[in-house]
């Protein structure tokens, strides 16, 4: 379970690098190519990784959830 948070942590911070890198490198590519990729590729992105992390942290919590009923 401490696995699972470490790793959300982890996915958190390297998406914010990522995000950050996004904001620097869209605002100096501002073609139809940069638009093109966002919407093609970019937005799909955003969203997974909000998927994902909302998943990992659901499996997180009931992984501890489990933990603590099994040592009652």
């Amino acid at each position: 379970m401490e696995n699972l948070i470490s790793e959300l942590e982890q996915v958190r911070n390297e998406w914010r690098i990522a995000q950050l890198q996004w904001q620097e490198t869209s605002g100096a590519w501002n073609d139809s190519a940069r638009q093109q990729f966002e919407k093609q590729y970019w937005l799909e992105i955003e969203r997974l990784m909000h998927v994902y992390t909302k998943k990992l942290w659901e499996t997180s919590e009931v992984s501890i959830k489990s933990a603590r009923d099994l040592s009652r």
